[in-house]
């Protein structure tokens, strides 16, 4: 049964079948003599023209749950995917500039920044280093709305997807709300999602969990072993920040293997927002990563900005190149 001649109705039953007797996605795909993407872009379009919704069919073990705050999608292609840019007044990152870079090049499907979008070191429960200068909450957003207006246009161009994720300094503005203004619960203004609305066109969730086998989020567990309790404990393949390390870690078993990915961090080492380090080392690795997505198959590439050049979808990219904060 060729694609041609499979109209909806025929995909719909023949995808339900696959469901009902435990088959995968590439059987459907061998059946109808489709590729793996191909038959992901044609079930939406069925599910859209006969207003259903298929069931998921996966060579994986059907999950349990998923959380209730997660955005359960599915994402065949290429997925820039970024965490921890902790934007600040008048720093210029170099791998900022990279990930410009990236989209451009690499033309993704979606664009996900995975966690503290912003550092809002004004409405952090930590106290200020002596007289150090913080910038003010409307100070971050109007240099992030600038910021974030290039990479808007490189996403809009392509047509590119984006998502934004919740991570923990992002919360610290309802936190400080909470905590100091609970008169003004449920006006305007007062949500993380109203205060990004001024990013044109990214939509905020929770979490993401992709094509029922990959768990985006900011962060699962932490420490030095994050990456390998994260794939471990969660069943998943799992994409966080929030250690500001570049690295993945493989997990193989009778299932197969999946991947514990950590995404690095936009911003420099000796960046003003990360003063309170007070100059001792650590292991942050400036940069992102490129996903590659074909049904429950994965793979990925990381890209270090850390030193002078960069390399991204195969380019030499040079730091001396742009107006970076710091050489």
């Amino acid at each position: 049964m060729a694609l041609d001649y499979a109209s909806d109705q025929q995909f719909a039953a023949l995808w339900q079948q696959t469901f009902d007797e435990g088959g995968t996605v590439q059987d459907i795909a061998d059946r109808l003599e489709m590729s793996l993407r191909a038959t992901f872009i044609r079930r939406r379009k069925v599910e859209k023209t006969l207003g259903i919704k298929l069931s998921a069919v996966s060579s994986k073990q059907p999950l349990q749950y998923l959380p209730t705050e997660s955005l359960a999608i599915d994402v065949s292609g290429t997925v820039i995917v970024c965490s921890d840019v902790h934007l600040w007044p008048d720093h210029h990152p170099f791998a900022w500039y990279c990930l410009l870079e990236a989209v451009k090049l690499f033309r993704p499907v979606e664009v996900w920044i995975n966690g503290d979008l912003l550092d809002l070191p004004s409405a952090s429960r930590h106290p200020r280093r002596g007289w150090e200068e913080r910038p003010t909450i409307e100070e971050e957003v109007d240099w992030a709305q600038q910021e974030m207006k290039a990479l808007t246009k490189a996403c809009d161009k392509i047509k590119a997807k984006k998502r934004l994720t919740r991570g923990n300094h992002d919360d610290r503005f309802e936190n400080y709300l909470v905590k100091n203004a609970q008169a003004v619960e449920g006006l305007p203004g007062t949500t993380l999602e109203d205060l990004y609305k001024v990013f044109d066109g990214w939509l905020l969730y929770e979490s993401l969990v992709v094509n029922e086998t990959l768990m985006v989020k900011h962060a699962l567990w932490t420490g030095i072993h994050a990456s390998y309790n994260n794939v471990l404990k969660s069943g998943l393949s799992t994409v966080t920040g929030h250690t500001h390390r570049l690295l993945a870690r493989p997990w193989g078993d009778y299932r197969g293997v999946r991947f514990g990915i950590e995404t690095g961090f936009l911003g420099e080492i000796q960046g003003p927002q990360f003063r309170y380090v007070q100059g001792s080392p650590v292991d942050w690795h400036p940069g992102f990563c490129v996903l590659h997505l074909d049904g429950s198959h994965l793979s990925y590439e990381m890209v270090h900005t850390h030193g002078k050049t960069a390399r991204v979808c195969g380019r030499t990219i040079n730091r001396d190149d742009f107006p970076c904060s710091l050489n």
